[in-house]
């Protein structure tokens, strides 16, 4: 029960960084737009 939490959390940090990462690559790629 405790591995299983503690590998749903490891997945739950990996997806939140990865979303992280587009979001920023979404807003720079929207603020170039904006600039350009």
């Amino acid at each position: 029960m405790i591995v299983e939490k503690q590998n749903s959390m490891k997945i739950k940090t990996a997806w939140d960084s990865t979303i992280s990462e587009l979001e920023v690559l979404v807003y720079r790629a929207t603020d170039k737009r904006a600039h350009a």
